[in-house]
């Protein structure tokens, strides 16, 4: 084992040994268990579908998870995670660094790689941890905090395998990704502080797709890891609104009710994604040049559950995308969320999901990806 790998465990280790057994009941910073909308379908097996198959969300991958190359994806991987001086040293200290962690040689798409990192590695699943640790709480599982840190390792594991699909050779995305920012994540939101800080001052919430699956092609849609950011610190209760997922979205959140909220926020939104090879054979992937696409999207949220949102595609890939979570529509007592999409490139698709599933049942028309480059 690696110095850096021993020493990921060891953080892991000392993070889990602050985890009493059954640990005493406390205030929720991030986590209500509301029966409506995003909240009513929060659980582990939700944020493992959407974070774990969040890259099929581009159009460069095919989304049928039976042409996924799991076996040589996750050993690659586990290959660069374990040693990580190696396969670092066949791409470049410094080109992984330009491209990962600071974009000192400008600010182009090809170093644009460090914004996810920070915003979702860091930010973003550092709280999904914490969340998935109150969750485990509420629910009575031993050892909370050790079981968040297991589940949300496992969805990174699942999220870069599927990343690296059939490609073999130095990886630092994995690298990058679970041994320096979502480490980083751990820390900063095992403490209360910091924690309270990002659930108050600078509201962080987590708003999947609805994942849904497609039973004649296995092909998975509307799936997705995405986080809203809301700033204090505007007149009447207005909050600077930030949206980052396969999208960057800047915009305003305003208050409509003492419980409901209107976000709307404008961005782009990356299409595909593609691959610069080293001379090495080592591989960095990076948004492709030229294809990203300018979105409008508008969101309604209660208590910070998000209730529905429309996502449109403005410039290039001239799209809608409706979902409307459970809680909105109601029949004698039951509910059930629905997703709608038209897309010039990824056809037509409509489904329905359901409270406390990680997974609805969906059709779609129109296009099986078979160009994509990833698989």
């Amino acid at each position: 084992m690696s110095r850096v790998s021993f020493l990921v465990v060891l953080i892991c280790c000392i993070l889990g040994s602050t985890s009493r057994a059954f640990a005493e009941p406390r205030d929720s910073l991030f986590y209500f268990g509301q029966d409506y909308g995003s909240e009513s379908q929060f659980n582990p097996a939700t944020a493992l579908v959407n974070g774990g198959f969040d890259i099929l969300r581009s159009y460069a991958y095919q989304d049928s998870l039976l042409h996924v190359d799991y076996k040589i994806g996750v050993q690659n991987v586990l290959t660069n995670i374990v040693h990580p001086a190696d396969n670092l040293g066949k791409a470049g200290y410094v080109n992984v660094a330009s491209h990962e962690i600071f974009p000192f040689r400008g600010l182009g798409t090809n170093y644009g790689q460090f914004v996810p990192n920070i915003f979702m590695h860091t930010f973003g699943e550092g709280m999904l941890y914490r969340k998935l640790e109150e969750w485990y709480e509420v629910q009575g599982v031993p050892y909370p905090r050790v079981a968040s840190i297991l589940t949300t390792s496992a969805m990174q594991l699942l999220n870069e395998t599927v990343e690296n699909g059939s490609f073999r050779g130095a990886n630092p995305d994995p690298i990058a990704d679970m041994l320096i920012f979502n480490i980083m994540g751990f820390l900063l939101f095992s403490q209360d502080g910091i924690a309270g800080f990002f659930a108050d001052q600078v509201r962080i919430d987590y708003w999947p797709g609805q994942a849904v699956i497609q039973p004649d092609t296995l092909r998975l849609v509307n799936m997705g890891e995405n986080f809203a950011f809301k700033f204090k610190g505007l007149p009447w209760g207005v909050k600077l609104f930030g949206y980052i997922g396969n999208e960057g979205l800047g915009g305003l959140s305003i208050p409509l009710t003492s419980q409901d909220n209107f976000s709307f926020a404008y961005g782009l939104r990356v299409l595909r994604m593609s691959a610069i090879i080293g001379r090495n054979g080592d591989r960095l992937m990076v948004p492709s040049a030229g294809n990203n696409e300018w979105d409008l999207a508008m969101f309604w949220d209660r208590k910070d559950s998000l209730m529905a949102s429309l996502e449109l595609g403005t410039v290039r890939d001239y799209s809608a995308l409706l979902n409307v979570y459970p809680g909105v529509i109601e029949w004698k007592g039951w509910t059930v969320g629905l997703y709608a999409k038209a897309s010039h490139q990824d056809g037509v698709a409509a489904g329905l999901t359901f409270r406390h599933s990680p997974l609805g049942l969906g059709w779609g028309v129109g296009n099986d990806r078979a160009n994509a480059a990833f698989h």
